[in-house]
């Protein structure tokens, strides 16, 4: 009986052991958000232009005013009846949040310090060119691969976005060109999630960033 019950013991601890020295299992990562096709966002647009065109709301832009995103889905919208009060409307608005933000944008270009801190002699003095009314601004990667606006004031340059004026609002929703963009996000990631965080930093607002 007292044999017994040693080894009884012996193997409690052996099995005690064993539970103490196996590896732990490591939790798996959790899986990444990815948004629907439809609903991944591709550029920024005036809230305005997006409310008059029945876009749904979109949670605030951080240290962009006035601006919103819009999505695969939106474009539907862009080339709906009605859709030229919107481009009426937009050309007949002086302060255009979306032309205002290129300025700051290209201004943010000549400002820029040199290297060694110095202040390039052009900062201040070089006069921003003179541009038509903007509907938005397209991620470049997608207009390069599906839509091909030509980059006429050279945004793309400073972050990843391209110009589209109130003239090609029928060439970006074009149904081809929403077919290929939808292609080419597929996989759900959000190419403006990083000029989203840029554009506050390069216009003066780091501390509102998103």
């Amino acid at each position: 009986m007292l044999l017994r019950a040693r080894v009884t013991a012996l193997s409690a601890a052996a099995a005690g052991l064993l539970a103490a020295t196996s590896p732990t299992a490591v939790a798996a990562p959790p899986a990444k958000a990815v948004a629907p096709v439809g609903e991944v966002r591709i550029g920024l647009i005036a809230e305005s232009t997006a409310r008059c065109l029945g876009m749904p709301d979109k949670a605030p832009l951080k240290g962009i005013p006035g601006l919103t995103t819009f999505t695969i889905n939106d474009l539907t919208r862009m080339r709906a009846p009605g859709h030229d009060k919107c481009v009426k409307q937009i050309i007949e608005t002086p302060a255009n949040p979306v032309n205002e933000l290129i300025k700051k944008l290209l201004a943010s270009k000549t400002s820029a310090p040199a290297p060694g801190g110095q202040t390039p002699r052009s900062a201040g003095t070089e006069r921003a060119p003179e541009i038509g009314p903007q509907l938005g601004l397209l991620q470049e990667t997608l207009n390069k691969a599906c839509v091909g606006l030509p980059e006429k004031v050279n945004v793309q340059n400073i972050v990843a976005l391209v110009n589209v004026g109130v003239q090609d609002i029928n060439v970006l929703s074009n149904p081809q060109h929403q077919q290929c963009i939808e292609k080419q996000t597929q996989n759900g990631e959000d190419p403006m999630a990083h000029i989203l965080d840029e554009i506050p930093i390069l216009v003066g607002n780091p501390s509102n960033g998103s």
